[in-house]
């Protein structure tokens, strides 16, 4: 796999507050941790925002969370909007799932890796060629 389809997570994410306080509210225990990291990996990929308002995108979150109704994924949402996981308002509003920590992520990974390939090509103008 290319090295921009990683994002991290914490050792101790399932023992967090709002973690714990997500798995009280809907249920679920470690497949409500592993729905949170499948739903990560989704944001991602979508660059920070997916749009449930959109009846195909909420049937492919909903099927890829594994959940039966849009009842059981509205839940889930809710909670993990309650801890600021995504954007309350967004999701209130509009139905969207907005991950500010999600875009800021993307953001911080593509500003390094330009200013690696800046200093890649700074670098390698200035090196001298072995033997030379």
């Amino acid at each position: 796999m290319k090295s921009n389809r990683f994002f991290t997570i914490a050792f101790d994410a399932r023992n967090s507050s709002e973690m714990r306080y997500v798995e009280r509210k809907v249920g679920g225990g470690l497949l409500t941790f592993g729905r949170w990291i499948a739903l990560l990996g989704m944001l991602h990929e979508q660059d920070g925002a997916i749009d449930l308002s959109a009846p195909v995108m909420r049937e492919v979150v909903r099927d890829e969370l594994e959940f039966a109704s849009d009842e059981e994924l509205d839940a889930f949402v809710e909670a993990i909007a309650d801890v600021r996981w995504v954007d309350p308002g967004m999701w209130h509003d509009k139905r969207h799932l907005i991950s500010e920590n999600v875009i800021g992520q993307i953001e911080y990974r593509k500003k390094r890796a330009e200013a690696g390939r800046k200093g890649g090509e700074a670098q390698g103008g200035n090196r001298k060629k072995k033997g030379a």
